[in-house]
């Protein structure tokens, strides 16, 4: 799991991801220019200087999970391997909504636009309500919560528990959101 900057979902992401049973979890945080926070690194070398340079150290690993980090962070090199990683290894990819994901992010035509299951349409960028710039507005009141539906409480890729009521609790404990990524629609 790479973050571009500590922020809350780290800590909620990182918690539900180390408290399942069958996922190693590794995470890497830029909390400044060259900085790296790494958590569940195997050995004193592994991540230290930030996103993995080569297949080899890139390609142990099985899922990969970006958090707010933008496309200018790497190279075209690195982008590549993300998507040999998927297309050629059958890694897994993760792209959070954030405000330097997706189109925010200049992902755009890039060879992770390639491997995403969604149209980045570049000309839906930072679309922000209108009640943003409203003064009267409190930080707090302009968050979004998203509240799954039954439905989507019962479906796998929802489940943070097994027991339905520990899922839907779980839920209703995630942060709000501060920010929506829109897209151009679903790949064929």
């Amino acid at each position: 799991y790479f973050e571009g900057h500590l922020r809350s979902d780290f800590k909620f992401i990182k918690r539900a991801l180390e408290d399942d049973q069958v996922v190693e979890f590794t995470s890497l945080a830029r909390p400044g220019a060259n900085k790296f926070y790494r958590q569940g690194v195997k050995d004193p070398e592994e991540l230290r200087g930030g996103f993995p340079k080569s297949q080899e150290e890139l390609f142990r690993y099985k899922a990969i999970i970006f958090g707010d980090i933008e496309a200018a962070y790497f190279t075209l090199e690195q982008l590549e391997m993300i998507e040999l990683f998927v297309k050629n290894r059958g890694g897994g990819f993760l792209m959070l909504g954030a405000k330097n994901s997706f189109a925010e992010g200049d992902y755009w035509n890039t060879p992770i636009d390639d491997i995403l299951p969604v149209v980045i349409d570049p000309t839906r960028k930072q679309i922000i309500k209108a009640d943003f710039f409203n003064p009267e507005i409190t930080a707090e009141e302009d968050l979004m919560k998203f509240q799954p539906t039954r439905a989507g409480l019962e479906h796998a890729i929802l489940k943070l528990a097994s027991d339905f009521g520990t899922n839907r609790d779980m839920w209703d404990q995630m942060p709000k959101l501060s920010h929506l990524s829109l897209f151009g629609g679903v790949k064929p």
